[in-house]
């Protein structure tokens, strides 16, 4: 939640290089940034607990189920999103303002930026699928490069190179090279591999450790209706 207000303090700042047009611009096209991204927001807010009770009750398939679902709808919503935009960008800026100029990069950022916002549906799918299943650093992560990591160094390349569309592709680009890190993490999520009780080993852990440990798998197996899962790299649970 810090983040977000950082990023565009700094965003702010790199884009104020270009002129107060260029700072109305940016503010009319984050607002109506924001109402756009309800949609996906509000699919991931409701993916947590979901995926969160799958997870607990260890319904790997569902919640891999429900991952591809919401990502997919991410990703057309932001597609559908954007060919809206690019269609009708100048009727949205004449709404918010009567300044050509401010007007004319409106409509820019619209045309620019929301090519991202498949990819940003796709960012707040994982992140809400990493908080479900005790993966915060990653969400974490994901939030950092989007916002600062990747967005200020790309956004202020762009604006040395081509002004003020150069940040807002710098914008872009830095959500599309989050999501695909997000993709690439969801993986694990959409495509778990289980692992045999019998298979598993702490991490770290001494071989006489170990071999107590198989030893109470056994056991445990032996007991009706009891499974054993990893939880974590050095957690044991029994289910």
């Amino acid at each position: 939640n810090v983040l977000a207000p950082v990023a565009v303090a700094v965003m702010t700042w790199l884009i104020a290089q270009h002129g107060t047009e260029a700072v109305a611009a940016y503010g009319v096209g984050s607002r109506v940034e924001g109402l756009l991204l309800i949609a996906p927001l509000a699919l991931g807010a409701a993916l947590t607990p979901f995926i969160g009770q799958n997870w607990g009750a260890h319904h790997e398939d569902r919640v891999g189920r429900g991952i591809v679902v919401a990502r997919n709808f991410a990703v057309a919503w932001g597609a559908g999103t954007w060919v809206v935009l690019a269609l009708g960008g100048n009727g949205i800026a004449e709404v918010f303002t009567d300044d050509p100029r401010v007007a004319e990069l409106v409509h820019t950022y619209l045309w620019i930026v929301p090519l991202s916002y498949g990819a940003s549906g796709l960012v707040s799918v994982a992140s809400a699928a990493f908080n479900a299943v005790d993966k915060a650093v990653r969400s974490t992560v994901l939030s950092a490069l989007r916002s600062l990591g990747l967005a200020v160094p790309l956004a202020s390349v762009g604006s040395l190179a081509v002004g003020l569309p150069g940040v807002f592709v710098g914008i872009a680009s830095a959500t599309v090279l989050t999501a695909g890190i997000a993709y690439l993490w969801l993986r694990g999520l959409t495509q778990p591999v289980r692992t045999g009780a019998e298979e598993v080993h702490l991490e770290g852990a001494s071989p006489a450790v170990d071999l107590a440990l198989q030893e109470l798998i056994g056991r445990m197996r032996d007991i009706p209706d009891v499974d054993a899962h990893l939880t974590r790299q050095r957690a044991m649970g029994f289910f």
